[in-house]
């Protein structure tokens, strides 16, 4: 590189200044060109109205509450002015000083805001809109985010009938579908629009007026509940949930009761209902009375039957016990009695009120006679041997002469003609004896219920078969859900303990690996130490011999040294002898030799000492030099041989300490291998604890299941027919009702009434309702279905807690919980758990995914939800923590939508990328 002369470093120096003072003019030239003209110079700048859309449509991708980069926030003033990760992002008062302004206008070194080819399509900011900024942080970067305007929508065209989501019921009987901003749901078994919901609040708009409408945005999503009594429907900012519901009434409470009611039947001779009590007693009620009209009890005996003559005169009742009494209706006096020889299960007047027939536990039918002139006693007038079973219902048709229906446990019903009481007809009722009977209102049609509940349909005039129905699909399907239970549980438990053998397989190879590691490791380790004990070796023999080599030398110079010193001073004691015998013979001659004698015999012999101890120094030398060639080269040759084995010790010690390294490497990664597989089988074996637990609740499950399905074969649900006879309609005990059209056994509505006890059904003619007797009271039924808005679940407006659209819908398996999955595009994808009940937000996580939620389900154990977004990932959830436990990436484009195998252990999605995946 050459020198840069003062006119180059001059150069550079004007051209650094004109640079940056071109960037302030910029600046400077944007503030004062891009001054609204319109605008007086001393009013403010509003921040949401004018510069947050800015912040919006460049900034907010990245800078926001849900996605703050650098930890910098832009979407208020207030979370501006707490700065980001560098410092703070403005000097209210000072916009040029300001970093969020010098970054706008590209002023901080290697800093491009926003980035280029950024996802989000925001480009730089214009010079008139970075003059607002300065100008806004110049004002003192002041203001608030409102955003309570509400949204200005407008009708929805009518042409637009796209649908965006639809939903099955559980039970397979309704289909709602979101046409645009409507929701229409069709009756599979009519195959026929059953309704269209409609949010009354937006009737009373300008928008839709009476048509109404569901949501004011397109319906995006939809779920049943699994009971199919709720339909969730996902919006712009709203879910609402819509209840189906089917009309009832109180006619009449139970207030005087003198004991709990045990069962409650409709009188086949006018309208009035038989209560029968736990102590034994029976009371009439008269239904269009809504009143009690008596009571009557007859003491030790429990009462399982009645039925009130045709005068209304008297009231017949069978007890468990083998009694059959009579009151008197107006009196609730006793007036007859008599001792059946087995339990009564059921009575029918005769049409003339002068007589009754009656069945039991046996297989005959019995015709009293009672007395009521004077007499207590009712005369046993004849016995038929009737049925091969016990014999469950009697039934009277009086038109156009009286005949006798009778079913048995032996599955067959026959027709007697009463005057003659002979056999007329003996219908095959099936494999399965029959339990109880409805009678149309004409009496020309039949309903037998049997005991694996069916129901058949009969013309009573030919004992044709008419058609078939099931009456508990409601138990069947909780009994078929329970087993599915059952088989999944048993399922995931014999896959959890393969999982766990796999594990303890995987858990002795890996402990054998670290076995291996562990000696290989150790063998290697012992190698590299044996090899660095014969380099310490080598190098202390190396430094010994280097030492003594030094030691010789220092000897040789020693010697050496010794010699030279001693000859210097014999050469100089004798040079000081010459000299001094010199002068001594020079001064011989003028004084006499005696005294001068000593000083040159003491120098004379210093100078023989001197010469003396030379010789023996040079003696010395010699000896030490002697073999000084051969001492050196054995030394030398001493310092090469342990030099070279160093030398060769380190040569070897590399490869060592290498093999040394990768197995400590593999003992490391054994360890951890091993670690890794104890800590799975810890978790596995807790979780075929949990499995366990699950298996012997799904057992619970189905025996409960099967208990019901048996409760009900013992308890005999109660049928009627409407007045018109088209309809059947049964009523279970725990307020389950199903209908039925009677000429092909169609099935056409199922609901739930209440949580009372439900005994009996009849049909109110005058007023064309269903009539219900319970435990609580009479209640009026309407089962022509209607539709509800339950609760609303956030505003639709800019303060809602749903972002934006609704895009994904699910229950949980219980119902409990309702997830809704949406998100701001291409900013954050929203999950949200509500509670189903009531439609309290229980948790908010909006970070789980960082583009819009699309799809979302519960796995069927209810312990994990999965979802899909934008941001082309899966991802699975722990239900308890919300924690996420695994990212499923491989789909190019938009995951569409997830669903989970009945299984549990295999899910599939769906993307934009024209793939369907399936996952372990």
């Amino acid at each position: 590189m050459g020198k840069i002369s003062l006119s180059d470093w001059t150069t550079v120096a004007l051209l650094g200044i004109f640079l940056n003072g071109a960037a302030w003019i910029r600046g400077q030239e944007a503030v004062k060109a891009t001054e609204p003209e319109n605008l007086p110079i001393s009013s403010s700048v509003d921040f949401e109205s004018e510069l947050l859309p800015v912040l919006r449509a460049n900034c907010l991708a990245c800078h926001s509450s849900s996605k703050s980069k650098g930890g910098l926030n832009l979407e208020s003033p207030q979370s501006i002015r707490l700065g980001s990760d560098s410092g703070p992002a403005v000097i209210p008062g000072s916009g040029g000083e300001s970093f969020l302004w010098k970054v706008a206008a590209n002023q901080v070194e290697d800093t491009v805001m926003p980035p280029k080819d950024n996802p989000s399509k925001a480009v730089a900011m214009t010079e008139s809109e970075l003059a607002l900024l300065r100008r806004w942080i110049d004002e003192g970067a002041a203001g608030e985010v409102r955003s309570n305007q509400p949204l200005v929508w407008q009708a929805m065209p009518p042409a637009v009938r796209s649908i965006h989501a639809v939903t099955l019921s559980p039970n397979g009987d309704l289909v709602a579908c979101g046409r645009a901003n409507q929701i229409h749901v069709y009756s599979i078994a009519h195959q026929k629009l059953e309704t269209r919901l409609v949010d009354k609040a937006l009737q009373n708009t300008q928008l839709y007026g009476q048509d109404g409408a569901a949501h004011l945005d397109f319906v995006q999503s939809l779920a049943f509940s699994p009971d199919g009594g709720l339909l969730a429907s996902g919006g712009y900012r709203v879910i609402k949930l819509w209840k189906r519901e089917f009309e009832t009434g109180s006619l009449f409470s139970y207030t005087n009761n003198t004991s709990p009611i045990r069962k409650s039947g409709f009188d086949a001779q006018g309208p009035f209902v038989h209560q029968f009590h736990e102590d034994g007693s029976v009371s009439i009620l008269d239904v269009r009375a809504s009143r009690m009209v008596q009571h009557c009890h007859a003491p030790e005996h429990h009462m399982e039957c009645a039925a009130i003559s045709p005068d209304h005169q008297w009231l017949a009742g069978g007890s468990r016990e083998g009694g059959l009494f009579i009151w008197d209706v107006s009196k609730g006096t006793l007036r007859q009695q008599a001792s059946h020889e087995t339990g009564i299960h059921a009575l029918v007047w005769l049409p003339d009120g002068k007589g009754l027939i009656s069945c039991g536990t046996d297989q005959l039918i019995r015709r009293w006679a009672p007395d009521k002139r004077t007499g207590s006693a009712l005369g046993l007038q004849s016995v038929w041997h009737a049925h091969e079973g016990p014999v469950t219902f009697l039934a009277l048709l009086t038109a156009p002469k009286p005949i006798l229906l009778s079913g048995s446990m032996d599955g067959s019903i026959k027709r007697w003609d009463i005057d003659s009481e002979s056999l007329i007809q003996v219908i095959d009722g099936g494999k399965n004896g029959l339990l109880d009977y409805a009678l149309s209102f004409d009496q020309k049609t039949m309903a037998t219920l049997s005991e694996d509940q069916s129901i058949r349909i009969w013309n009573t005039e030919n004992g044709q078969w008419i058609s078939d129905m099931k009456p508990h699909p409601q138990g069947a399907r909780k009994l078929a859900q329970a087993q599915r239970w059952k088989t999944m549980a048993a399922s995931w438990l014999q896959a959890d303990k393969t999982d766990l053998q796999e594990l303890e397989e995987e858990a002795t190879k890996t402990q054998e690996r670290l076995t291996k590691a562990s000696e290989r490791f150790s063998a290697e380790e012992k190698l590299v130490r044996e090899k660095q004990e014969a380099i310490q070796s080598a190098t202390d023999k190396t430094e010994q011999a280097l030492a003594a080599l030094a030691t010789y030398n220092a000897e040789i110079q020693k010697v050496t040294e010794a010699l030279a010193e001693a000859k210097d001073k014999a050469e100089k004691a004798k040079q000081s002898a010459v000299s001094a015998y010199r002068q001594w013979l020079t001064e011989s001659d003028d004084a006499d030799a005696s005294d001068k004698s000593l000083p040159i015999e003491e120098i004379i012999t210093q100078a023989i000492d001197r010469s003396f101890d030379a010789g023996q120094r040079h003696e010395a030398f010699n000896r030490a030099t002697a073999n000084q060639e051969n001492e050196l080269k054995a030394h030398k040759k001493a310092i090469e041989e342990n030099q070279n084995l160093l030398k060769k010790h380190q040569d070897e010690l590399a490869p060592l300490e290498m093999k040394r390294s990768l197995a400590k490497t593999e003992h490391e990664l054994a360890t951890h291998a091993s670690e890794d597989v104890a800590h799975s089988i810890k978790q596995k074996k807790a979780t075929i604890t949990l499995r366990e637990k699950q298996l012997h609740q799904a057992d619970e499950r189905m025996e409960l299941a099967k208990a019901s399905i048996s409760d009900r074969k013992t308890k005999s649900p109660s049928m009627a027919f409407s007045k018109d006879g088209t309809v059947l309609t049964l009523l279970d005990e725990d307020g389950m009702w199903r209908a039925w059209r009677v000429e092909n056994g169609e099935p056409l509505q199922t609901g739930m009434v209440g949580n009372q006890v439900n005994h009996a059904v009849s049909f109110d003619t005058e007023n064309s309702r269903w009539l219900l007797a319970g435990n609580a009271g009479l209640i009026w039924l309407d089962t022509e279905p209607s539709w509800v808005l339950s609760h609303q679940l956030g505003n639709g407006g800019p303060d809602s807690p749903i972002r934006d659209r609704v895009n994904a819908l699910a229950f949980s398996p219980d119902g409990k919980w309702l997830a809704s999955g949406g998100g701001e595009p291409s900013r954050n994808g929203e999950i949200i758990l509500w509670n189903a009940k009531d439609g309290i937000l229980l948790h908010d996580l909006n970070r789980i995914h960082s583009d819009t939620v699309l799809g979302l389900e519960f796995s069927p154990d209810g312990w994990l939800l999965a979802s899909a977004s934008s941001d082309k990932f899966a991802k699975i959830m722990d239900c308890q923590t919300w924690e996420v436990l695994k990212s499923l990436e491989g789909h190019t484009n938009h995951v569409m939508d997830v669903s989970w195998k009945t299984d549990g252990r295999l899910i599939a999605t769906s993307g934009a990328d024209k793939m369907i995946k399936t996952w372990d």
